[in-house]
């Protein structure tokens, strides 16, 4: 189970709570949009991960309202981290 899950978009933050193995979260608002990748906040077995991206340039917002983003939590040189699988468009 992940933790603490937050994803952070260039201007947003956007907490998910606890999400478990092969399970959904509801949907949140994400003002200022839904882009390709993003930066992760979250414990996994008790470890506390900051997990960023090198930077937003470029970043823009996908088109749509609903997205899913799909992870994996997989094992690291020096921690865990969250594979982003796919970014999909619900609606």
């Amino acid at each position: 189970m992940i933790r603490q899950l937050t994803v952070r978009f260039p201007e947003d933050e956007v907490e998910f709570g606890d999400v478990g193995a092969e399970a959904f979260s509801s949907y949140r608002e994400v003002p200022h949009g839904v882009g390709p990748y993003a930066s992760f906040r979250f414990v996994l077995d008790g470890v506390s991960i900051e997990q960023n991206v090198a930077d937003f340039v470029g970043w823009t917002p996908m088109n749509g309202v609903a997205f899913t983003y799909r992870v994996r939590a997989e094992p690291g040189r020096s921690q865990p981290f969250l594979n982003l699988v796919a970014v999909v468009k619900d609606r």
